[in-house]
């Protein structure tokens, strides 16, 4: 709606200002590429070739959780799962026609990455306009030089550890003071979840449950507390908490037949392979173009011509292991019956398999 995109606008600014504002302390070049996506599609519907922004996707940087099965990380069909288990971490983020956007510019507005970075520069934090209000105001002025013993600095932290029944996340975090309380809190709209006491070993180990009012959604879990030197504490951890028991995106579809489980379908498969493609390793289309009599003046690039090397040779076996894959299962299942929870089962198992696989054949190019 209109809050929110002007949320996203401002916040935006902001960022871009305290990026900039950084990049003048450390001494390094700053390129501005606020403006390099205006004109392009973004998570729009359009087509798929005139996309620069990913939308919400399972991505390939977690594994799938497996329905009904919290030891496989199927925390999401408890009414919670961790963020980085729900969406990848691609999701609105650039794709490869956006990444060549950036490239462009940052390689036009450094003259082929050759101009030397400025001598570094103290400037102060920016202070934000007022769409942020007076508080947010206040607490730069006390980072630009003012004390800060009323504040701690929220630090990002994995501490949930599990779920021990629905939505009941249980926590844990050491190193703090003592026999001292800590209290828990979940965000946007604060709702404290309780007070707990710290072990003598500085240690919480405890479980709580997330009210049942609590809207669907994103949302945060806080902790604060003092750590073993007395020190104030603010950690927090990005969740997000379901529809249902049994629909977690609240789509219709059954969580233990719903191949998206933690996000709704986009309803479309690019590359045929059968998987939607908001939970698709990779939904690219590898096209291949028939030869056509006259020859065509304007033919299709090859993926050579728009991506890079490796990247085009891991797309190319990809799709080769998939229709293989495709095939063989199909084969498989033959005459034998099974029911929809099995057949989700094996293809998610498969695919965890398949992500793991990936991401090691990735990181070994990166590593070249």
């Amino acid at each position: 709606d209109d809050q929110e995109r002007q949320f996203v606008s401002m916040a935006t600014d902001y960022f871009n200002q305290i990026i900039q504002a950084s990049a003048k302390r450390a001494g390094v070049t700053y390129v501005d590429v606020s403006d390099i996506l205006n004109g392009t599609n973004l998570c729009s519907g359009a087509n798929q070739q005139d996309i620069t922004v990913n939308g919400a996707t399972a991505g390939n940087d977690a594994s799938i959780p497996l329905p009904g099965n919290p030891e496989g990380g199927g925390i999401y069909s408890h009414g919670l799962c961790i963020i980085d288990d729900c969406i990848g971490q691609e999701s609105f983020h650039p794709n490869p026609k956006g990444h060549e956007l950036y490239s462009s510019r940052v390689l036009l507005a450094t003259n082929q990455l050759t101009i030397n970075n400025p001598e570094p520069e103290q400037v102060d934090v920016p202070i934000p306009n007022e769409y942020f209000g007076f508080n947010a105001q206040a607490y730069v002025n006390y980072l630009n030089g003012d004390s800060l013993d009323e504040y701690e600095l929220a630090e990002l932290a994995n501490f949930v550890s599990g779920i021990i029944d629905y939505k009941q996340p249980s926590i844990e975090i050491a190193d703090l003071l003592p026999n001292s309380e800590v209290t828990v809190e979940l965000h946007s709209d604060p709702i404290n979840l309780g007070n707990f006491s710290v072990s003598n070993e500085g240690v919480l180990n405890t479980n709580f449950t997330i009210p049942d009012s609590t809207t669907p959604g994103y949302h945060e879990i806080h902790i604060y507390g003092l750590d073993r030197f007395g020190n104030k504490i603010h950690k927090y951890q990005p969740v997000i908490i379901g529809q249902s028991i049994d629909d977690f995106d609240g789509d219709g579809v059954n969580n233990d037949i719903d191949s998206c489980p933690t996000i709704n379908n986009a309803n479309i498969d690019v590359d045929n392979d059968g998987i939607d493609d908001a939970c698709d390793i990779q939904a690219i289309a590898i096209v291949v173009n028939p030869p056509t009599d006259p020859p065509d003046d304007n033919p299709e690039p090859e993926c050579s011509e728009k991506y890079h090397k490796h990247y085009c040779e891991i797309l190319d076996w990809k799709h080769n292991i998939k229709h293989k894959f495709k095939k063989c299962f199909n084969f498989w299942q033959h005459g034998k019956k099974i029911t929809k929870k099995e057949h989700q089962i094996k293809k998610i198992g498969i695919l965890n398999v398949w992500q793991s696989i990936s991401r090691k054949i990735i990181l070994s190019n990166l590593s070249l």
